[in-house]
């Protein structure tokens, strides 16, 4: 009661204020790319295959060289992104939880200041039922790709549906303020792009690859289901070299980026409509991931969420809005920074507390620290794993500060420390050498790593059962059901 009482006085605080503009910026154009980790981006890596509309808009804009998601999973991800909150805080631990309403949202704030607001879903997972709707007066969540078509883990819609969307509304509507959420699902797996030439890789294919992979390394691989209800084999974390398999490896990642470039040919439109010398005197574009996805680099082959390796941490973040020159921003920041960011871009002041900080001041080129950012897994997702006051409490958590990585996690009794500027790819676990290897600033890196665990104050959060029948028939589909917790089944 107390903290809906404090979020409605934040929402009224809010609604007072005068609607008179501080900024230059009329529209506000938040893109997230689902399962789209950094460095499939030209703008990230010159040797991934190119993406010129967004390459273009980041030689444009502001990039981030090492933003990192606070959560690989889709929904308590964008959760965060919206409510500038870490897991812990928000509630949301992983996809089917449903975000409690004391939270506050990026479109409540600017549904508050007269702002119309809009969002366009790629997939099932941020749907109505699971609560980030919270402040959209328009929620266009109409799948045309439902469960079970072609293998698809979700019901969903491709890119150019979510843009034929978006704009089709803007033109109607033309509002004269708005805050617009375009979701694009097509990057996460099966991987079946259009025009690739190659035959789709389908969950089943990811399925069978990762066991392949697995055998490689252990004498009892768990498979690509098992480990996402009982977790990653300790033997299996660290052995892994990163070495593809055989060339259907590459064939795998050929077709994701060829579904990311089929995003990027969408996107190319949005920005003809909101990128035009007259719009960008007055709209602030983001573009962004909620999280990314390991292929054969680690133990967590073909997946997000188990582990927090860069493959799955990781994730573009673009700012293109007046006043702020091209630039590249190299200290690590997080997605819990955006929500700030973009309200001061858009000049409103908000009572809200954030875990994120204004990114405005390195944005602008001042040297100013960040600070640490954190991140946790959201797997494996058996109950045994969820007990306590917080569900993720036993899973992988991390910290990033500077060029140090630690990742700790407490269902296996394991931390790892990877040196980030001398070992990008994680190849080299400094702990593997025992304490003498690490940094002398290791222990403080502990310190705050607990100091952070210890700050979780979860919003009420509930499974819904709409996921729960998405996930068990998805299981089913993959001839996997044993495990899987009753209500589940």
């Amino acid at each position: 009661m107390a903290r809906r009482l404090l979020a409605c006085l934040a929402l009224c605080a809010l609604a007072a204020c005068s609607d008179a503009p501080r900024s230059p910026i009329r529209y506000v154009v938040l893109i997230s790319l689902d399962t789209v980790r950094a460095d499939a981006l030209g703008c990230y890596d010159a040797s991934a295959t190119k993406s010129p509309s967004i390459d273009r808009l980041a030689n444009l804009g502001v990039r981030f060289e090492h933003a990192i998601t606070a959560a690989p999973t889709t929904l308590a991800s964008h959760a965060s992104i919206m409510t500038g909150r870490y897991p812990h805080a928000h509630g949301v631990p992983r996809n089917g939880f449903v975000l409690h309403p004391d939270n506050i949202t990026l479109a409540e704030i600017f549904a508050q200041r007269g702002y119309a607001t809009a969002a366009f879903l790629g997939s099932f997972a941020l749907d109505k039922p699971f609560g980030l709707d919270q402040g959209f007066q328009l929620y266009d969540a109409r799948f045309t790709t439902e469960l079970g078509t072609a293998g698809v883990d979700q019901s969903q819609r491709s890119a150019s549906e979510v843009t034929d969307s978006a704009l089709r509304w803007f033109d109607e509507t033309r509002p004269e303020r708005a805050f617009v959420f375009l979701h694009y699902f097509d990057a996460h797996a099966p991987y079946a792009p259009k025009d690739s030439g190659l035959p789709p890789v389908t969950l089943d294919t990811l399925s069978r690859r990762a066991l392949a992979h697995q055998q490689r390394w252990i004498s009892s691989p768990p498979g690509w289901e098992a480990p996402l209800l009982s977790g990653l084999p300790r033997e299996l974390i660290g052995r892994v070299d990163g070495t593809p398999l055989d060339a259907f490896d590459a064939q795998i990642e050929a077709q994701y980026a060829a579904e990311i470039a089929e995003i990027d040919t969408q996107l190319e439109r949005v920005f003809r409509v909101f990128g035009t010398p007259e719009r960008a005197a007055d709209t602030l574009i983001v573009v962004t991931a909620d999280h990314g996805e390991s292929f054969h680099e680690h133990a967590d082959f073909f997946n997000h969420g188990l582990w927090l390796h860069e493959t799955t941490v990781h994730v573009p973040l673009i700012l293109r809005a007046p006043g702020l020159a091209p630039r590249s921003v190299a200290q690590p920041v997080s997605s819990v920074d955006l929500a700030p960011t973009v309200l001061e871009l858009a000049g409103i002041d908000s009572m809200v507390a954030f875990d994120g900080v204004s990114l405005v001041p390195l944005a602008r080129g001042e040297a100013r620290p960040r600070g640490p950012v954190f991140s946790e897994a959201t797997q494996p997702t058996h109950p045994s794993f969820e007990r306590g006051a917080w569900a993720n409490a036993l899973k992988p958590s991390c910290i990033v500060d500077g060029r140090w990585k630690l990742i700790r996690a407490p269902y296996l009794g394991l931390e790892q420390l990877f040196d980030l500027e001398s070992d990008p790819h994680e190849r080299v676990d400094l702990l593997a050498r025992g304490d003498a290897g690490a940094p002398p600033n290791l222990s403080e890196l502990r310190a705050r790593l607990d100091a952070w665990e210890h700050t979780a104050r979860p919003l009420p959060s509930n499974f819904s059962r709409e996921q729960a029948d998405e996930v068990a028939r998805r299981l089913r589909e993959l001839g996997y059901t044993e495990g899987l917790p009753p209500k589940e089944r």
